[in-house]
């Protein structure tokens, strides 16, 4: 998931060279990160899309087009990039291609505007946007459009760097509308708005976590920009990177362990760009790119964990592609997020078991689309003690047990 933000100054021109990512790993499907690997001006070249491991092993070109493309986003079942090109200065689009590169293809056309910061939905249906208007102000608008580019429509919002709740009912963007960068969410039809982030500095680049309960940002409330943490409904604001560098663009890993970055920590003064990662709690800062002194590493994007190969979108085996993911949090009080993906279109069932196995609830039952998939559970009328979530799909069966924990208790 990369997100531009531009504030119609001289920042401005400089963020618009370093859109921010988002999207959310332990394992070797979601411990890969893709990242836009962008020359230094002098150099010249088209910005090519790069992946890498979260250990800085296996560094390897994903494209190779005639033009730049930059802010990969990985659709979930990891087939596929969505990012956005330059056919033309006064021209950005939106593009898919194939994760190895292949089959690039163009989605929207419209001349004289940028759209750029793609994000695929979590079923893998549709992708968000940004619309900038060059001709009036480098005015952002958040654009939503099916994933083979049909229904492109704005959805009422003035804004950037859209990304989904993992739940895909709802974005978080930043949006300079009120007189300053603050960040915002709303429904996805652009409903149901509300405020976020109120300081004098610039907060934006919103990345939602895994579990639906965070969002990671970037601030200029230090002097700097610095990555932050805060509870999805902005309260619990906490801050995760401490340094004199600028640290731009924050990402989550798909299992919400770690976030990726893109950072000058290295060398300030020559704006060289690299990705790292981090704790979410600020500990165990790393640095994950090692680029040339004439290009630099931008826009990182973790590859989604649904258990493939290190072939991108080809599965182990029959049963690749169906996973439970962890349940946060888990022991669990008033509620815990489930999540699961699955590679291909299939019938699912998600159901909460007792000890005894008898379901307590059914929280998912019918057919449902590849991709990422989230539910909120708000245990009702029971008592603490073991429970088991139950997911089945085409055959498959995957459980883990949940602690519930009442007060008092």
């Amino acid at each position: 998931m990369g997100h531009t933000v531009r504030f119609v100054s001289v920042l401005a021109l400089l963020l618009s060279a370093i859109p921010c990512a988002a999207r959310a790993a332990t394992q070797e499907g979601g411990g890969v990160i893709a990242y836009c690997y962008q020359p230094i001006w002098a150099e010249g070249g088209p910005k090519r899309i790069y992946s890498i491991h979260a250990d800085g092993s296996g560094n390897t070109k994903r494209s190779n087009a005639a033009i730049g493309l930059n802010a990969p986003d990985w659709s979930p079942d990891t087939t596929r990039f969505t990012v956005y090109g330059y056919p033309s200065e006064a021209t950005w689009s939106i593009y898919v291609m194939a994760a190895d590169g292949s089959d690039l293809t163009r989605l929207t056309t419209t001349e004289g505007v940028w759209d750029e910061s793609p994000a695929w939905s979590p079923q893998g249906d549709r992708i968000v946007f940004t619309r900038t208007f060059p001709a009036q102000g480098y005015r952002d608008e958040i654009w939503l459009m099916d994933a083979d580019g049909g229904n492109a429509h704005w959805i009422g919002v003035e804004g950037a760097g859209a990304v989904w709740s993992p739940d895909g009912t709802r974005f978080a963007y930043h949006s300079l509308r009120a007189g300053n960068v603050d960040l915002y969410v709303c429904d996805v039809d652009g409903t149901n708005e509300v405020r976020l982030t109120s300081a004098a500095s610039v907060e934006a680049c919103p990345a939602w976590s895994p579990d639906g309960l965070r969002i990671a940002f970037q601030t200029s409330r230090d002097g700097n920009w610095e990555i932050y943490v805060m509870d999805a409904d902005g309260t619990g604001q906490t801050r995760v990177t401490v340094n004199a560098a600028d640290d731009l663009s924050p990402a989550w890993s798909p299992d919400g362990a770690l976030l990726a970055f893109n950072s000058d920590l290295d060398n300030p003064a020559a704006d060289h760009w690299e990705i790292y990662v981090v704790e979410p709690n600020g500990s165990n800062l790393r640095r994950v790119t090692y680029t040339p002194a004439s290009a630099t590493a931008i826009n990182a994007c973790w590859r989604p964990d649904i258990g493939t190969t290190d072939v991108p979108g080809v599965p182990d085996d029959a049963r690749a592609g169906v996973e439970l993911l962890p349940a946060y949090p888990n022991p669990l009080g008033l509620g815990t997020t489930l999540g699961y993906t699955i590679l291909r279109p299939a019938r699912v069932s998600l159901r909460v078991l007792d000890l005894h196995g008898r379901v307590v609830e059914t929280l998912a039952d019918g057919a449902q689309s590849p991709g990422r998939h989230a539910l909120h559970w708000r245990p009702k009328g029971l008592s603490s003690g073991v429970y088991f979530c139950r997911l089945e799909s085409n055959g498959i069966v995957r459980t883990q047990k949940l602690i519930l924990l009442r007060q008092g208790s």
